[in-house]
């Protein structure tokens, strides 16, 4: 299931690029600057499973997938469990989930991502 945490961490890594270009990210480092707790480092990995995410050659570099982008903006939904053995994906469930639902109550994706696409679209749905 991609917790809050990978959701919340993905918005910050995909503020990142929509502010600077910056498309590889040294987890560790990038997570230190945004003053997050290391937990998100260890569990935003995961992300890697849904192809959301994919590591770099260089340890600790990650880089976010063209649908990692359109599941944060909102653009998607993804298969909300990922079936995993011996650190390989064996397929996903059937349910789906928003980059919304991910995040639960515990953050507020239109204060999060302050774009105007995304506040446009909370909007239409109340």
């Amino acid at each position: 299931m991609i917790t809050s945490a990978m959701a919340y961490g993905l918005i910050l890594m995909v503020k990142e690029h929509d502010r600077t270009k910056q498309s590889v990210f040294h987890l560790e480092n990038f997570f230190k600057t945004q003053d997050c707790p290391s937990s998100i480092c260890g569990d935003i990995t995961k992300l890697k499973y849904w192809g959301i995410l994919y590591p770099m050659k260089r340890t600790g570099e990650w880089g976010v997938t063209q649908k990692g982008y359109d599941f944060a903006k909102g653009s998607i939904w993804v298969p909300k469990y990922v079936h995993v053995f011996n650190q390989d994906s064996y397929g996903f469930s059937k349910e789906t989930t928003t980059i919304e639902q991910s995040l639960g109550d515990s953050f507020d994706i239109v204060e999060l991502l302050a774009d105007e696409l995304i506040r446009h679209r909370h909007e239409e749905k109340q």
